[in-house]
Parts: structure tokens; sequence; C-alpha cells
């Protein structure tokens, strides 16, 4: 069986270095990435972020809610036989998978509210740049009410950009929207956050900076990305 391990160590991630999840190591190399599931079959076909073309050999035991198409998921995978791999399309098999929730991004401004509860995050394991989209897998701290859910806002009222700025500062935040938590109990979530709209603002800008912050149970954090159309991270 012939394989392309190092190409597909640049298009995807290896899971045994950039995994934060209690997922299983398998036999065979496997890799991680984010992708869009593009058919409703048992063993589904799936777009990564980078635009290759994954074709599960295998069927997937779960609910059916993975097989929308559309749907995004954070995938583990193994190669089936690459030995007619053309660079665009590999067979492999679903290892392990989560599914994603897909979202838009709340702008704060001077017309606006925000409205959100902000209690800690237990933590942000990932936040990653691909498909249009800010991916995170963030751990939460179970809520005591019904209203659970994370949101991206950006507060705009605080930005002082132009629109005629090349690489203007987007100021961004992850709330955990829930009145209250339990600090013995977490969970695992994975959201992409859809970017689509930013660049509309800004037409002389080749990239954006995000400026990224969140609280987790310890501290406030921060941190810089760097966003461009071109942005293809896995």
């Amino acid at each position: 069986m012939k394989r392309f391990f190092p190409l597909l160590a640049v298009l995807f991630m290896a899971a045994g270095v950039t995994s934060c999840l209690d997922w299983d190591d398998e036999e065979e190399p496997s890799f991680l990435t984010w992708a869009t599931i593009t058919s409703n079959e048992k063993a589904p076909t799936l777009k990564a972020d980078n635009g290759v073309i994954l074709h599960a050999l295998n069927s997937v035991d779960t609910d059916t809610t993975f097989y929308e198409v559309g749907d995004r998921v954070y995938l583990q995978f193994t190669l089936g036989d690459t030995s007619q791999a053309n660079g665009t399309d590999y067979p492999i098999y679903v290892a392990n998978y989560m599914s994603v929730k897909t979202k838009d991004i709340v702008t704060i401004d001077h017309d606006s509210n925000d409205v959100y509860h902000s209690v800690p995050l237990s933590r942000l394991n990932s936040a990653i740049l691909s498909g249009g989209y800010l991916n995170c897998i963030i751990h939460l701290f179970a809520s005591y009410s019904s209203e659970n859910t994370v949101e991206l806002l950006r507060y705009k009222l605080e930005e002082t950009n132009l629109p005629t700025d090349t690489l203007p500062v987007i100021l961004l935040t992850l709330k955990h929207n829930a009145p209250a938590i339990d600090h013995t109990y977490s969970q695992v979530r994975a959201y992409s956050f859809s970017l689509d709209t930013l660049f509309a603002e800004f037409p002389q800008a080749k990239a954006l900076k995000l400026r990224l912050s969140w609280t987790d149970d310890n501290q406030y954090n921060q941190y810089d990305l760097r966003y461009s159309p071109t942005s293809i991270t896995p």
C-alpha cells in the first residue's frame, strides 16, 4: 500500500501531536481536520477546510445529525489505500469525530447592548483559522440552567479602525453565556464561527488582525491571530 505521509502531514494535523481530546491513538498513523459533510451516505464524503475531498470507507455509527449535508465536524481519520490518490481526493477510515456548532459573530456596536453572561470557560483547547471560520474546541463548566451557549462577540464600539485600513484590528471575545456554572463538571464542545462578513468593511485590507480574548477558570487571556481569505490551516 502506497502512502503519502509527508504530504498529509502538511495538509492535515498529525493526531499524535495536536489532539486535545481523549481519543485513543490508532495503530495506523492518524490525522485531524475540520471538515464539512458533502454527502449523507452511511459512509459519508467530506470536504476538508483545505479543499481536500475525503471519502469515508467505513460506515459511521452515529446519530443522523452527522449526515446533514453542510454540517461541520472535527474529524480524526486514518488513510485507506492511497495508491490511486491524486492529491485532492483521499480514501479514509473515520476513527473519531465531534459535531461542530456553526455560528455567526455577534456584533456589539453603539446601537446594541451586550446582554450576554460571561462565566469563565474551563479551558480553550484550540482556536484555529480555516475554511472561513474561527474554529474552537472548548472545555465548558456545566451550566445550572438551560441557558448554556458559547458566543463570539465583536466589540466594534471599542475598535478604532478606518475603512481604509490595510490591517484592521478586530476585537473578539469568547463568552460562555450561562448564568451560573458547576465547577465540578466540564464538557467539551466544538464551534465554528463564520468570518465571512468581516472583509466587506475593509476593501483595502489584505488581512485582519483578530484580537481574541477569553476568561478561563484561572485568568484573562488574549491572543492575536492573522486572518486572510487564503487561510487554509486544516
